[in-house]
């Protein structure tokens, strides 16, 4: 036998630092396709977040329980850092793309270009205009999320954007439908990220400032108890809870929740106004996120919605082993890991 010089590297696996957990997801390539490899998740603390090399230890000592070698990652921004412009251009100033990128991103970005990483996408292109995606994110957040993958003895290959890795996921695992127009909203715990996507391409991306940790707080404010003790108390199964205790829960809970239909709504109206002549409709909205699994959400957005609902799986078109992966834990946690899935995917595909 012959020994080769030279080993294949493993793809690099899909880290998504998320604002109370990290998720992380490493698929390979396999003759029937492609296969989930790794799967883990992580909370973060309040010490986690006020210090960076914290986040970094327990970021290493993660990958080292899941016994991955260390090796390129490829993570993402959302949030104020990150700014997102559809745009509408003249076929030859598009045909000066990307060296003509400053001087568009000057007339359309709020910051510094200076401060700033550029990049796009084109979307389409007619016989006199070219739709084109305009991305912005703020130097500063990209080297401190560097910086962290760094001092945990991995490599950033790509720092993305939460919402097109939400969008890669979709496409990847609903293909049937790729010639429709549908909704993404993956729901954290300080922010949400809402995609309209139309024919595999996304129309548009906006964060907005609504997540479960409006709940723990308000819970935590009512109940007088530490947000830790909240935290707990709101994914306890309401048949679980004291008979005290429970009205107070439902009610805060379904507050908040009918306040987010309002916000996406709100998301739909901007999206229709973004369009420069009638648009497609999305029917259908798809959940994710940890925010998502909430008990309750989904009967609640049917409610006040006028969209189906449903959850978006992650892992619908994925192999996986069941001698290796529990099923169970897969289906339940499954739309937690949306976009670290779709970070993963864009290293294999």
């Amino acid at each position: 036998m012959i020994k080769l010089p030279w080993k294949r590297k493993p793809p690099p696996t899909g880290l998504d630092c998320g604002q109370s957990w990290a998720k992380l997801v490493g698929f390979k390539r396999t003759r029937q396709g492609i296969c989930l490899h790794k799967i883990g998740r992580l909370p973060w603390t309040v010490h986690d977040r006020e210090k960076p090399q914290q986040m970094a230890h327990r970021l290493s000592a993660l990958y080292s329980s899941l016994q991955i070698p260390p090796g390129q990652v490829i993570t993402s921004l959302a949030g104020h850092s990150v700014i997102i412009k559809r745009l509408h251009l003249p076929a030859q100033q598009a045909r000066g793309l990307p060296e003509g990128l400053p001087t568009l991103a000057a007339e359309h970005i709020p910051f510094d270009i200076e401060d700033v990483c550029l990049d796009y996408h084109v979307l389409g292109q007619e016989k006199n205009e070219t739709t084109v995606l305009l991305v912005a994110s703020k130097k500063k957040m990209v080297h401190e999320r560097q910086w962290v993958i760094s001092q945990a003895g991995l490599g950033s290959r790509i720092i993305d954007v939460n919402g097109f890795a939400l969008c890669n996921c979709f496409e990847f695992n609903y293909p049937e439908l790729r010639d429709s127009t549908s909704a993404l909203l993956d729901i954290g715990a300080n922010q949400s990220t809402f995609c309209v996507v139309d024919r595999a391409y996304p129309l548009f991306i906006r964060d907005a400032g609504f997540g479960g940790q409006q709940i723990t707080d308000r819970l935590a404010q009512v109940l007088d108890l530490a947000g830790t003790q909240a935290e707990t108390l709101k994914w306890q199964d309401p048949e679980a809870l004291a008979f005290d205790v429970r009205p107070v829960v439902d009610r805060e809970m379904q507050s908040a929740f009918i306040a987010w239909t309002e916000d996406i709504q709100r998301l739909i109206h901007y999206y229709t106004n973004s369009l420069s002549m009638a648009g497609p409709q999305p029917q259908t909205l798809y959940i994710s996120g940890g925010g998502s699994l909430h008990h309750g959400l989904q009967d609640i957005l049917n409610e006040y919605l006028d969209f189906e609902i449903r959850f978006f799986n992650p892992w619908r078109k994925c192999l996986s082993d069941d001698s290796f992966f529990d099923t169970g834990y897969l289906d339940s946690l499954g739309p937690q890991f949306a976009v670290a899935a779709g970070l993963a995917l864009r290293g294999i595909m």
